[in-house]
């Protein structure tokens, strides 16, 4: 083998690590992020306003892989303020059929920045 080719293994080796740690630490903090919401925050029941459904296409134009992901959107009233919050689920990989505009969801927000929250969705969405 060539010095070059070595090279050039070598750095997308370390890319590909580099990659494989970062999409690591990402996870690890948005789980600690949960746990921290978890045990400070407050749970509000949200009501449904939407479910939006996004098309992805990949691949070569001709024949394209088409997939399709959704986002449950919903919102609350603080019955105490009068403000509402505006919350948007996590990419859903399937048709949350269950949640049609008007169903509860559970939503666990930091009262003291309720822009980190996180919806309490069953596990085959997650």
């Amino acid at each position: 083998m060539s010095t070059n080719t070595v090279l050039i293994f070598g750095i997308c080796f370390l890319l590909l690590a580099t990659g494989v740690c970062f999409a690591v630490i990402l996870g690890q903090l948005r789980r600690e992020k949960i746990q921290k919401l978890h045990k400070q925050g407050k749970l509000v029941i949200a009501t449904v306003t939407n479910v939006q459904q996004e098309r992805e296409e990949r691949g070569p134009a001709a024949f394209p892989l088409i997939n399709y992901c959704y986002y449950i959107e919903a919102e609350w009233t603080d019955p105490q303020t009068g403000i509402t919050y505006q919350f948007e689920s996590n990419r859903l990989a399937s048709s949350p059929k269950e949640y049609t505009r008007g169903t509860l969801v559970h939503v666990m927000m930091d009262p003291t920045n309720p822009t980190h929250y996180v919806m309490e969705l069953p596990e085959y969405y997650v």
